[in-house]
């Protein structure tokens, strides 16, 4: 005989949208990937029918409402059967989308053997539908739910799942489910002028207007003070501001955006950016520009303009001069093709913007590799630009695809 578990609901459900956020004690630990026998706790992704966006079906068309259900279908429960006292009202949110709709007399039931939950009630016709499965969802053996199916314990909002449905032409009210990204940010690189515009754009939903303050995002000078700034305008899409008084010249800042503090207005879901995925603990945004020199302050980007072979010796020109306390043997390094870092004597060039490394100890023609570190200074005091963006000294961000100002060149020397 089946087992089924039914849980009575008597009002309209216009519930919150996420519920049960606290991080219950779990074998699973928050931010871990797991895989083999603790990922067969996680409870997968599950389906539906109808399937997400789909029609819920009239089972009696003699009302003007539709009568109908929506079925929840689990699979892949390695980590045991869904414990059928956490499927309940709290843990499965039925939230009418369309203005005026309503979902009446819903019960909630699980059916054991199909590995399914049943939703039944009376829906508005014409009308859209969400239902929101949260993280309070467990197996018996105390599997969590990986709504976001990145293999961790996020817990919620990030591992809910959201289904949408429809009746009657309500499909047209339908919505972006998914988090609100940050689409581009400015100003990025250098020559900016004093008195910038920094600006971000937001894709998806609209953001909620009401959280965009001066208190979540930050403008502070590299080895310096917070800028005070007013905004310029925001809205749904944008934030602008501007500080109140002119930057100095030749200077890099860093804007700091606390996207944890921001949400969109449909899904109430936090902010994610860069090739993030709507995951938990993603740390604020942070990018960094260079204001524009002047003829008192020096702002040119220091990089490497070029490595040859002369002679009995590597050249290396840089674009500005050098500051000579900099280049030191922890800073530089001349590989061999077999991978060997070689010892060498380096020498100045003349006109201050050039290096000679000794090709004493090479043993062999072939492909040499030459390693700057991003902490080279010129003599305006400009760490290395490696990647040449016209700011340097970075560490590197690989969410914002920017890579480290690190300096690695290839050559062909000839013994």
């Amino acid at each position: 005989m089946k087992k089924i578990y039914i849980i009575p609901i008597t009002i309209v459900v216009l519930g919150l949208i996420f519920a049960g956020c606290g991080k219950p004690a779990s074998s699973l630990s928050p931010n871990t990937v797991y895989s083999g026998t603790e990922a067969s706790y996680l409870i997968n992704i599950p389906s539906s029918t109808p399937s997400n966006y789909g029609e819920i079906q009239d089972l009696d068309a003699s009302t003007s409402d539709v009568e109908g259900e929506i079925k929840i279908n689990f699979y892949g429960l390695q980590g045991g059967d869904i414990d059928p006292t956490t499927v309940n009202a709290t843990n499965v949110i039925v939230t009418p989308i369309t203005t005026g709709a309503s979902a009446n007399g819903l019960t909630i039931s699980y059916d054991k053997d199909l590995k399914q939950i049943i939703i039944s009630g009376t829906f508005s016709d014409n009308a859209a539908y969400k239902v929101t499965l949260t993280t309070g969802i467990r197996t018996i053996g105390n599997g969590q739910i990986d709504g976001n199916g990145n293999g961790k314990v996020d817990a919620a909002p990030y591992d809910n799942v959201v289904f949408e449905y429809y009746t009657g032409s309500g499909n047209s009210d339908f919505y972006n489910p998914n988090p609100t990204y940050v689409g581009t940010y400015y100003p990025t690189s250098n020559n900016n002028s004093p008195l910038p515009t920094i600006s971000l754009t937001f894709s998806g939903n609209p953001v909620d207007t009401s959280l965009l303050n001066l208190n979540n995002i930050e403008l502070m000078k590299e080895g310096g003070n917070t800028v005070t700034c007013s905004i310029l305008a925001k809205g749904p899409t944008y934030f602008v501001i501007t500080p109140k008084d002119s930057l100095d010249f030749a200077s890099i800042y860093k804007v700091t955006f606390k996207t944890s503090q921001v949400t969109d207005t449909v899904n109430n879901l936090p902010l994610t950016w860069g090739d993030y995925s709507y995951e938990a603990n993603i740390p604020d945004m942070s990018w960094r520009f260079m204001t524009m020199g002047n003829s008192d302050h020096n702002a040119t980007p220091f990089r490497v303009s070029s490595v040859s072979q002369v002679a009995n010796e590597v050249k290396i020109i840089f674009t500005d001069t050098i500051d000579v306390t900099t280049f030191t043997p922890e800073r530089i390094r001349l590989i061999d093709p077999n991978g060997t870092v070689l010892p060498y004597n380096l020498r100045v060039g003349n006109d201050k913007k050039s290096i000679y490394l000794s090709l004493t100890n090479a043993k062999e023609s072939g492909t040499y590799d030459v390693y700057f570190e991003q902490t080279l200074k010129s003599s305006h005091g400009w760490e290395l630009d490696g990647n040449g963006n016209g700011i340097g000294g970075e560490a590197g961000n690989s969410h914002l695809n920017i890579p480290p100002d690190d300096y690695d060149a290839s050559i062909y020397i000839n013994i």
